[in-house]
């Protein structure tokens, strides 16, 4: 996956607010990356597993630049969907292990960046580079004891980058395999007296 430096929000983020060093501005856009990698689940990587054996751990992502924030879908070589508890056991989002020898495995996983390499995914840059600056105005606006301390504005930021990861998930979900569902609540039948 192709990725792009925090440097690269910087002349976005200028434009909504003046004043921070572009350390801090830096570090608030990685923030709001992470937090809109995490929330949106936009990001997807894919993986095959050719032999996963009883007990063994494995790392999600095997990327450098990237963690597994919500793992989505594994399948075997059959196509058919692993359980979680019975098939593989989740100790992180980044982190299984299997509960049975398992052959031929496809993990599907959202991914957000890793703190080390302190980059974000080029997609991300491409299409949400505003929501992405608003998140991090929305930071540096909230910062105690500064000049460019202001409360109201990181409000109204914040609720720009709030719509920004609303709209993405939306996507995300639209895109989705109809079969992953959240919540299912099966009408049950009542007898009454």
């Amino acid at each position: 996956m192709n990725t792009v430096g925090m440097s690269t929000f910087l002349p976005n983020l200028r434009h909504l607010i003046t004043g921070p060093l572009d350390v801090w501005m830096e570090e608030a856009l990685f923030d709001a990356v992470v937090q809109f990698c995490r929330q949106t689940e936009l990001v997807t990587l894919s993986r095959t597993i050719s032999s996963w054996a009883t007990g063994r751990e494995i790392e999600v992502s095997n990327d450098y630049d990237f963690i597994a924030c919500q793992i989505l879908r594994l399948n075997d070589a059959d196509g058919i969907k692993l359980t979680p508890g019975v098939d593989y056991h989740a100790l992180s989002p980044n982190t299984l292990t299997a509960l049975t020898d398992l052959t031929g495995i496809t993990l599907w996983y959202a991914v957000e960046p890793s703190r080390e390499s302190v980059c974000a995914p080029e997609l991300v840059e491409r299409h949400y580079t505003d929501v992405i600056c608003n998140g991090a105005a929305a930071t540096l606006f909230l910062q105690p004891d500064k000049p460019w301390t202001d409360p109201q504005r990181a409000a109204e930021y914040q609720a720009r980058f709030t719509e920004g990861i609303r709209h993405a998930a939306r996507f995300r979900k639209q895109q989705s395999n109809a079969d992953r569902v959240e919540f299912d609540n099966p009408v049950r039948r009542h007898t009454f007296y």
